[in-house]
């Protein structure tokens, strides 16, 4: 890419260094400015007049304004840019070539301001059912891609703007943009692979077309196109999920951009630009450099600190304070211009990240050498945030949040600041006090106050001959993560001696409050040789000692370790073709992610079609199109105010006063309400008060609630409620604390031990004791949708809207609350964006504050509770730790096991009581005990009240039972599968609990999964490759599941009617929170009323509500509503099928039959109830079985770990819905791998806040985090017994079976610090989530290690 000269200094000012500045107009005149914008929404012509919305401020974003329209198919999450369910599609004019591109952008983040002239398009404006669907839409939907569905519109409007960047991709492309789209249900190889469809070039640049010539080979290699026609269902034998018909679909982008022009600017007039003023907050626009040399100075005199807006994307990561002004400078053209000249290349310095991520890969100069840097830099910076928010942040913008925030307790460790330090940028700065221009160092540039300056462009120079550079990075999750440590690192080497020449570059960022140049390193580094390690050694020893990592993001140890191994890595990649063989893998970066693939095996029943056909959700298709309607989407009643609540910011800690008075004079403020206007009696829930009548327990304890006209003014008037405190004390946020502090609950509250024999005695017979402790961490739901509930006052009912998953009970609550009775209370809802507990009881809180609210004011109350917020004010998995002893004989054996696990409950123990239970019943596993003693304990916390997570109880029950297993493997020097097969139960055994298996196929699933993953062969390859990398190791664990289910008390029931036309619709008990409960009922209800799969349409789910279903109904949980539901539903179709039986004749449709029945005035409701079975032994009904091979590669001087593959074996029964119950299994282990590997929330010690309270610090799994080989096989022949039509549930044991993950990191850290020369006794992690930071401590590399 041959780029123009640069523009001169006096060219870009025109002598404007010496002009006097103008005095602005004053603010009334400013007023009389155009206060309007206008752009294309779904093709319509859209105008914004900020001066006559009163809603709308500086600080709106597109994401509130489209929820505002009929387009409620953008959502809002996180509000950081950190989640993707927001992300549209735009299109405009590029500033830099002129052409008309279409980006992905995350419309949460965009101001509302800047969006003169774009073309936006949002999901629910591609396709719907009256215009047809979308290609995209229809793919996503028909590959069982969207289980909740909240995350649907994101990904959708990724993949097409995608297209409409490069309608020619591989799918390895695609599957790398996908780094700023979250997903907590389906464990994203659905999505993938839907996605992926619409490559039209293979990885390795072949063509590829729509269509596969051979469905055998297409199966096998995980493609999901089918050559012609709708594949018919199989026989009853292991086939791959049913390949669903795509038409071959060539993207067309959208037309050429018609650009609706920013109004004409002149440097003696502001009357045509967008300038306005709400609540002390200016918006104004900039667009020539003139504008900005005018305005900018004068704010500053004036004694503001303007923000200088080109997508305003930091305020994802420092939302507050907002600034008082805001200046928008995205169009000026100066700010875009690309160049390049003998000193390098020049862009603006409102060049997008991804627009310099493009010029840098395509760059060419007169000498090839002169962009060898490039490449690398490019693969870096792609690593900076996602693909959608590189789409519109400018890569000085990414640089100046470095330079703004150099606290040594708060700062930025950006990635950008640290690779163009290592390439030796230059800035060429103006500043607008002093009239002049500054050219800059990226170190100058640090030491330099950016008020009332700004930067003009960037200039990154051609390398020299020889010369070579790398970069690096460390973070929590490979990609859409900030930098724990990053360096970046340039030097030249002679080709003939080796010897490092010239001027080094060593920069590390995340070590000081910078990124720092290490001088003293590089001047010692000129002269010696690559290969040399004695002198490698020298230079690590200086550099060590000048590592002195901040406290600031903790982990100190780990910082210094990987700073110095870096070092190292450099050394290995200067030497090129020379480094040995065995050292080789140590001179990556980071892991290079090959695309994924994945297979599904099962076995359908067509003896129950349409029940046991894997088919996609019924409801996809209004999920993937935006359609789907949520509570958050509902339309609100004319005079709904907006509810927020204000939240403790200390724990431990009394009330002092409130102060309102700075809300109540803001703009939209309604009422501001607290426990003294509650009445009597009212202000309790399950977790204690509604609002702190003058105690406060945790950080995030509601304290009251503002109300106000719109969302955004409730948050803003929320944030200026001033709450002070009284008798703070210290909080206790940690179990080790509660411990000390004696703070258990008491014995007599907490459940009764498992005990089996006579463990103390049997312990004296063991050859051989181990005794440990093993504690896991918290987890958050992290459900895509937020808390949401809106409550409506009628002339008789409460109607409550809430995303809940326990309807009657915050019925009941409300009606507590509110003093209306449970029949005047109307609790509904349609669907749920995803649950996973999140929406049991901490959705009643929500719910009883917004109750309140509307009874008090008698009006329609919206309260949303949003990411930030829910960290704050509501409970996540408890945090355990089990202390243990087992004895064994030297076989392996297990004899008897004495283990006490520890439970935090937070402020209040009442939702882990049962939690608790499930852990000691569940801790035996698959394992024959003899003799045990299992008790369980919980602790008080200043921490929310901890609540139930997808599989509580079970899934931490089962990974100590493992880790137990691990710890006697270790102990005796035995290979933990042999561990584990030598104490596996038999059947007709009893677990330590009493349940008697009477159905155990574990032996037929471990035989299944070692042939399905060929594990002795797998072993083998393993050992070998260790044996031949020092710096990579591979690990290899095989671990079982045995998932109680219990139905105990958990009654279900339902409304079946058939309409004369035919139409059938059913009303059931449960929550759709995306786990495919209503297609599971509709399959249910056809097969018993004889309604073939191609009539399934004819059935429809309404939304779940208290005015249709009793109280009996149940909580949506424990993986047990699918089938339980559909079981309800069964009795009702049955008693229906008896009133209709006598009018059937031969060769009637369906149609015909009904309206039979319909005229001889036939009864066509019916209800239907489950009276779930007591157990008779055990706490469980029966075990969801499974078994998971997990096979890590581990980067030993990072700790950076990769999933290579993943196969598991699991017993679903007769699935009801195969293609269902996989996408649940695949979702079930991706959140486990999040708690098991990722997810860390920890507290404050002093205030009790979280510390990863947002997605900035909370990184759940995304899509670089699936298994690069996910395969799944269902047990076939395996009916149950005791199950809906011989079905299982499989909701939540994919978790657990993530342990698996676990194991094998355990067996790839062994191998490293063998390597290390720490012995090869196997390591057993004690501590989880393994972090990152964990695994690379736990390898044990050090200075010495790091040889040549």
């Amino acid at each position: 890419m041959n780029l123009p000269p640069p523009p001169s200094y006096e060219e870009l000012f025109g002598g404007l260094s010496t002009a006097t500045v103008v005095q602005p107009p004053s603010v009334t005149l400013r007023s009389e400015t155009s206060t309007t914008i206008q752009f294309t929404l779904n093709g319509t012509p859209v105008t914004v007049d900020f001066s006559k919305n009163t809603s709308l401020t500086p600080n709106t974003t597109l994401a509130e304004y489209l929820r505002t329209t009929t387009f409620t198919g953008t959502k809002i999450f996180c509000h950081e840019g950190g989640c993707g369910v927001c992300v549209v599609s735009v299109t405009y004019t590029d500033l830099s070539s002129n052409e008309t591109v279409t980006r992905s952008i995350h419309s949460c983040l965009r101001p509302l301001a800047t969006c003169n002239g774009l073309s936006i398009v949002t999901n629910d404006g591609l396709g719907n059912a009256q215009t047809g669907y979308h290609p995209i839409q229809k793919a996503l939907a028909q590959y069982n891609g969207s289980q909740c569905g909240f995350c649907s519109n994101g990904f959708v409007m990724t993949m097409y703007s995608l297209l409409s960047e490069n309608p020619n991709l591989t799918p390895l492309q695609i599957e790398q943009a996908f780094d700023g789209n979250l997903c907590r249900c389906t464990g994203y190889r659905p999505i993938l692979d839907a996605m992926k469809t619409f490559a039209t070039v293979t990885d390795d640049g072949k063509p590829k077309d729509g269509h596969c010539e051979d469905e055998d080979s297409c199966r096998k290699t995980g493609c999901k196109r089918s050559k012609a026609g709708t594949l018919p269902f199989p026989d009853v034998e292991d086939v791959s999920s049913f390949l669903p018909k795509l038409e071959p679909y060539r993207h067309v982008a959208p037309k050429k951009h018609v650009n609706i022009p920013l109004r004409a600017v002149s440097s003696s007039s502001a009357a045509h630009r967008l300038v306005f003023e709400e609540n002390g907050t200016i918006w104004q626009d900039c667009p020539t450099l003139t504008d900005l040399n005018t305005w900018l100075p004068w704010y500053v005199s004036e004694g503001y600190d303007p923000m200088l807006v080109v997508a305003q994307t930091s305020l994802g990561v420092y939302p507050t304070p907002a600034p008082q002004v805001k200046l928008n400078i995205n169009a000026v053209p100066e700010f875009h211009q690309v160049s390049q000249s003998s000193a390098g290349i020049t862009v603006g310095s409102a060049t997008t990240i991804s627009s310099l991520i493009s010029i840098l890969r395509n760059a060419k100069g007169d000498q090839a050498y002169q962009t060898a840097h490039f490449s690398q830099a490019a693969l870096h910076l792609q690593r900076i945030a996602s693909h959608p928010l590189r789409n519109i942040a400018s890569i000085f913008g990414n640089i100046a949040v470095t330079v703004r925030h150099q606290s040594t307790s708060n700062y930025f460790c950006g990635d950008g600041a640290t690779v163009l330090y290592g390439l030796g940028t230059t800035f060429l700065l103006y500043d607008t006090v002093a009239q002049t221009n500054l050219t800059l160092t990226m170190g100058d540039l640090f030491d330099t106050d950016l008020k009332g300056k700004y930067c003009i462009s960037l200039t990154i120079p051609w390398a020299l001959e020889n010369e070579h550079f790398m970069s690096y990075k460390i973070a929590m999750r490979q990609v859409n993560a900030h930098s724990y440590l990053n360096a970046a690192m340039r030097c030249v080497v002679n080709p003939t001696t080796k010897a490092i020449q010239g001027s080094p570059y060593l920069v590390f960022g995340g070590v000081n409050s910078k990124p720092t140049r290490f001088t003293s390193v590089e001047t010692a580094m000129v002269g010696v040789t690559v290969t040399d390690g004695a002198a490698f050694q020298s230079l690590a020893t200086t550099l060590s000692g000048l590592l002195n990592p901040t406290v600031f993001m903790g982990k100190q140890a780990f910082r210094k370790s990987v700073a110095l191994n870096y070092f190292y890595k450099f050394f290995l990649f200067l030497q090129g073709a020379s480094v040995p063989t065995a050292l080789q893998t140590g001179v990556q970066c980071w892991f290079t992610r090959p695309e994924s693939s994945g297979t599904q095996v099962f076995q359908p029943n067509p003896a129950e079609y349409p029940v046991s056909i894997g088919i996609p959700k019924l409801e996809s298709l209004q999920q993937t199109s935006g359609h789907a309607k949520y509570t958050e989407d509902l339309a609100r009643p004319v005079g709904t105010v907006y509810a927020c609540v204000v939240l403790a910011t200390q724990a431990n800690c009394q009330i002092a006063s409130i102060d309102a008075s700075a809300a109540q004079a803001m703009p939209g403020f309604v009422a501001i309400l607290t426990a003294a206007d509650m009445p009597t009696g009212t202000n309790a829930w399950q977790m204690g008060e509604i609002l702190s009548s003058g105690q406060i327990n945790y950080h995030g304890q509601s304290i009251a609630v503002v109300l106000a006209t719109t969302q955004r003014r409730s948050w803003e008037c929320a944030d200026a409620v001033v709450v002070t405190y009284k008798n703070v004390a210290t909080p206790i946020t940690t179990i080790a604390q509660a411990v000390a502090a004696n703070s258990f609950i008491p014995a007599s509250a907490t459940p009764p031990a498992v005990t089996r024999g006579n463990a103390t005695q049997a312990m004296a017979t063991a050859q051989t004791v181990v005794s440990g402790s093993i504690s896991l961490g918290y987890q958050y739901h992290f459900h895509m949708e937020n808390q949401a509930v809106l409550v409506i006052p009628r002339e008789d009912v409460l109607e409550v809207h809430s995303a809940t998953q326990m309807l009657v009970p915050l019925q009941q609550q409300v009606s507590a609350v509110t003093g209306y009775p449970m029949s005047k209370v109307v609790v509904s809802v349609k669907r749920c964006g995803g649950g996973f507990g999140g929406k049991l009881s901490n959705s009643i809180l929500p719910a009883s504050i917004a109750a309140f609210c509307a009874v008090k004011l008698g009006c329609p109350v919206h309260l949303t509770v949003d990411l930030q917020q829910t960290t704050r004010m509501l409970g996540c998995r408890s945090g355990k730790v089990m202390d243990y002893t087992v004895g064994v004989n030297n076989d392996g054996t297990i004899v008897a096991l004495n283990a006490n696990v520890i439970c935090a409950a937070g402020v209040n123990p009442t939702d882990v009581m049962g939690t608790d239970v499930v852990t000691i019943h569940s801790l035996d596993n698959a394992y024959y005990i003899p003799n045990a003693n299992i008790s369980g304990q919980m602790v008080t916390m200043n921490i929310p009240s901890s609540t139930a997570v997808r599989g509580p109880g079970w899934v931490p029950g089962i990974h100590f039972g493992e880790s137990i297993i691990s710890a006697i493997a270790s102990k005796l020097n035995m290979d933990p599968v042999a561990v584990r097969e030598k104490n596996f139960f038999t059947k007709g055994q009893t677990t330590c609990d009493g349940m008697i298996l009477t159905y155990w196929d574990m032996p037929a699933i471990w035989s299944q999964l070692k042939q399905n993953a060929n594990y002795t062969a797998r072993v083998a390859a393993v050992d070998t490759f260790n044996t031949n990398n020092r710096w990579i190791k591979r690990g290899l664990a095989m671990t079982p599941c045995r998932f109680g289910v219990g139905q105990s008390g958990a009654n279900f029931d339902c409304v079946v009617n058939i309409y004369p036309d035919g139409t059938v619709s059913i009303t059931h008990g449960g929550a759709e929170i995306g786990q495919g409960i209503n297609t599971k009922v509709i399959q249910v209800a056809a097969l018993k009323l004889g309604i073939t799969q191609d009539n399934l349409s004819l059935i429809c789910v309404n939304e779940t509500s208290t005015r249709s279903c009793s109280a009996a109904s149940n909580v949506t949980g424990g993986s047990i509503t699918s089938e339980l539901c559909a079981l309800a539903v069964m009795h009702a179709c049955e008693t229906l099928q008896r009133r209709i039986a006598p009018f059937r004749q031969a060769n009637q449709t369906w149609q015909q039959l009904i309206g039979a029945c319909s005229g001889a005035g036939i009864e066509l409701t019916a209800t239907g109830f489950t009276n779930a079975p007591v157990n008779t032994s055990g706490i469980f009904n029966y075990n969801s079985n499974g078994a998971a091979l997990s096979e890590v590669e581990l980067d030993v001087l990072t700790g950076q770990i990769e999933v290579r593959q993943v196969d598991i074996v699991f017993d679903c029964g007769i699935s009801l819905n195969p293609t269902i119950d996989i996408g649940q299994l695949e979702g079930g282990f991706l959140f486990g791998l999040g708690y098991y590997l990722q997810e860390d929330p920890s507290w404050d010690p002093t205030t009790g806040a979280p510390n990863q309270g947002s997605t900035w610090e909370y990184k759940p799994p995304c899509a670089y985090d699936v298994p690069i080989s996910f395969n799944i096989a269902l047990l076939k022949n395996a009916p149950n017994p005791v199950g809906v039509l011989g079905s299982k549930a499989t909701g939540e044991p994919g978790v657990a079976l993530a342990s698996s993950v676990v194991q094998a990191v355990e067996s790839a850290v062994t191998a490293a610090r063998a390597a290390n020369g720490l012995g090869s006794t196997r390591w057993v992690a004690t501590s989880l989530p393994l972090t990152v930071d964990v695994i690379q401590q736990a390898c044990g590399t050090v200075a010495s290690n790091l040889a040549f």
